[in-house]
Order: C-alpha cells, then structure tokens, then sequence
C-alpha cells in the first residue's frame, strides 16, 4: 500500500515492501507534529483511511519512524461465491467453477458443494468474472457474472442461478391425440433407465435430466395400437422446454362379405368374436367393406348370424389380427342356395268339381253300355231253363 507522511503539505509518499514496512527519510523540522496517512491499500486488502499523529521532538532528528511507533493494520477483501437452484433457492452441488481476472487470468476455480466458496485478496477497484465451465447434473450452465471488488471490510457476496433441464415427452396417436395406456421407458447413453411412466391424457413432464444423448422406449402399446419404434433424442443445455412426441399407428382390419364371384353381398348379419368368445363387433355387411380399426393384435372368429335371402350360411373363418399398421383384409364367401327342381302341375282346389263331374259322366256312359248286355243274358238264360 502506500503511505504519506504529511503536515499541512504531503511531504514523502512511499509504498510498503514485500513484508509491508517503509521507512520515511525525510529531513523533518524538529518540534512540529506529522501525521502518516494510508491512501491505497495493498493489493487484496481494504484502504483503512486511518492517520496516525506523532510529535518530531529535539532529539529526534535523524532518526527514521520505525513500525513500533507507526503501525497500520488491513484486512483482506472476501467474497462468498454460491451456486443455487432457480426453481427452490438450495444450493447446487456439482457444477464446475472460476473466476478470472479483468486479463482472463484464472483466479480460482473449483466445484459447488453444500457451503458457498470463499476466496480472499481480490483487488479493490478490479472487475472479475465469475463462470460456470460445467453444470451439475440436470442443470443448464448459466450466464457469466461480472463484478467490481469493492472497497470494504464486510463480506461481499456473488450468487450464480442455474436453471434447471425441461423435457415434455407427447405419446400420440397418427392425428395427434394424446394416448392413454402406453408403457414408456427413458434410457440414457449408456443403457441405464432414468425415468418410466404409462402415459395419460395429457405431456409427460420431467426435469433435470443431465444433457446429453437418451433413447425413448415404448414396452407396450395400448389396446389396437402398435409398438413404435425406438425413438432417440438429445437434451440440450438450455432452460427452455423440450418437446419429443412418438406416435402410435393403430391395427386396420377391412372384413369384405361376397358372393362366390366376389360381388360385395349386403344383407348379412356379421359378428366378430375374440379368443375368450366376446362379441368385439356386429354389423350388418352393406355393397362395401367393413372397416375396424384399433383391434388388439390377436386371434378372432368371424361369424354369420343370418345369411342374406337366396344365400347359404357361411362357415366360420378363424382370422389373426397382426402388429402392424398395414390394413388387413378377412374375406368370407356366401354360396348361393340351389334351385328347387320342377314337379307336374297337380289340380287346383278349383278345378276339383270338373274332375268329378266327368268321372260321373264316365260311368254313366259304362253303366249305359254294360246294363243291356246284362239285360240279354238275363234272357238268354231263361229262354235256355
């Protein structure tokens, strides 16, 4: 620091040595009092302003002011450095810092813990930088902070705010709608499992998920919709939301009931069981395919309750419903029922009295024929006797 012997005039002004002492030389009139004056510090200390009197009496002279009877006294600038949460105010363990000086020079560097870091001796007047060269896990690194050392005793205090990582992971279907039901999983790069959750009705949200590479995993899909692939996807350092969406395509099943030549046939009362023998749908089969969508991937039974008028029942056909987005098509075939062959036309109830009355006529006809003959052998035979 440096020191003035002074009166009413400045007359000597000198800075201390590497062990803080001076000596004053001046040629000073005995009999006058001087006072010594600190009028900069030290670099890394605070400037007292203190002055110290003393009478230069006869008998002094030419003898220097030695430190017994002028001393002076400093303290060291400190400053406490924190690094807490933007979201809660707690201190941030972790995270990688320094501070240089106004030429880049590295003053100090360390990692946070639980109690700020202390550093002492900056230099009053000086402007510092205080960086995050690497943020904690789940942070996002902060903006540097510039600060001027300030010509004080008391404890000067920088607080560094970090923000934390925002992901939003949508689990949708083709059009977009948010699909409840599907088991999801979070994998980091080295295949360790950092968040699973089964997806609502609504984003899910996570937080402090450290930056860097991770892979989203669907372990299962909700009823009629399908696995989908693997999707990866990076977190960046940075405070703003994060949004990742993986779709899920759904089962398409397209049920075709014809004729043999593979006409469309309307008419038909369909229905499709599953394994267990639930009805899962019934419909009444029209002149174009009937379409169903999201059937969980399994086995069913397609059966026909009644058959459109001139066809024959068909039987039941077994069908698989696939993983895959791809439609898949059931067809099932009614034969038409064969023709009744003719038979002879048979009277009519109406037609009944015309049949008898000629059978009357008939046998009135024999009976004219047959009683003269009858007649002449009755004759003959008594002309014989």
């Amino acid at each position: 620091g440096k020191v003035i012997l002074e009166a009413d005039t400045v007359i000597e002004e000198k800075a201390t040595n590497a062990e803080g002492k001076l000596q004053f030389t001046a040629d000073l009139p005995v009999g006058y009092s001087y006072y010594v004056k600190e009028t900069a510090s030290a670099p890394g200390f605070t400037t007292m302003g203190e002055t110290q009197e003393f009478d230069f009496a006869p008998g002094m002279a030419g003898r220097a002011a030695t430190p017994s009877l002028i001393a002076f006294q400093n303290e060291t600038t400190v400053f406490e450095f924190t690094k807490v949460s933007l979201t809660d105010g707690t201190e941030v363990e972790g995270a990688k810092l320094q501070v240089t000086d106004p030429d880049g020079k590295v003053i100090d560097e360390w990692v946070s813990g639980k109690e700020p870091h202390i550093i002492r001796e900056l230099t009053v007047g000086e402007t510092y930088r205080m960086s995050e060269i690497l943020p904690a896990d789940g942070y996002v690194t902060a903006e540097s902070i510039e600060f001027t050392v300030e010509n004080t005793n008391e404890v000067q205090k920088v607080e560094m705010k970090d923000d934390v990582t925002k992901v939003e992971i949508s689990k949708t279907d083709i059009a977009g709608n948010e699909l409840p039901g599907a088991k999801l999983t979070i994998y980091n790069k080295d295949g360790e499992v950092v968040e699973s959750w089964t997806s609502g009705g609504k984003p899910h949200y996570i937080e402090m998920l450290p930056v860097g590479e991770y892979t989203l995993h669907e372990e299962s899909a909700p009823d009629g919709c399908l696995v989908a692939e693997d999707i990866r996807f990076e977190v960046q350092d940075t405070g703003e939301i994060q949004k990742v969406a993986m779709k899920d395509d759904v089962t398409k099943v397209e049920i075709s009931k014809t004729d043999i030549a593979g006409n469309e046939l309307p008419g038909a009362k369909l229905v499709i069981y599953d394994k267990d023998g639930r009805v899962v749908e019934s419909w009444i089969s029209e002149d174009q395919p009937h379409s169903i969508e999201m059937l969980p991937a399994g086995e069913y039974t397609l059966h026909e309750e009644t058959a459109p008028d001139g066809y024959l029942l068909a039987e039941d056909i077994p069908f698989e419903v696939r993983n895959t987005g791809e439609i898949q098509k059931v067809a099932m075939k009614d034969e038409a029922k064969p023709e009744t062959p003719e038979t002879p036309d048979t009277p009519k109830t109406g037609d009944q009295a015309d049949f008898l009355f000629w059978i009357f006529i008939l046998g009135l006809a024999c009976f004219g024929f047959i009683a003269p003959i009858v007649s002449c052998f009755k004759d003959l035979k008594k002309q014989s006797e």
